[in-house]
């Protein structure tokens, strides 16, 4: 089994793409701010309380295969979506 495996070993990098790959997961990008920032919105329309908020969209993006951002950043765009549906209410 050792022989076979390939003389240059795959990085911790490379191994991560691939299970990625393989679960059909991507990154959080810049982008899908406006993803997350129109379904707080929808929520908060809908009555949503700031304690759910985080839960669903981390829920919303597990759906949709996205690997999640750093906590403090979603709740940082969940915060100012929040904030910018309710002033619109």
């Amino acid at each position: 089994m050792i022989l076979t495996y390939p003389a240059r070993q795959p990085t911790r990098y490379e191994h991560v793409e691939r299970i990625r790959t393989y679960l059909g997961l991507r990154s959080f990008k810049q982008t899908d701010n406006e993803m997350v920032t129109g379904y707080v919105r929808e929520w908060v329309r809908g009555g949503a309380r700031l304690h759910e908020l985080l839960a669903d969209t981390e829920r919303m993006l597990r759906e949709q295969k996205i690997i999640l951002p750093g906590v403090t950043v979603l709740e940082r765009i969940i915060g100012s979506a929040r904030v910018e549906a309710e002033d619109q209410l």
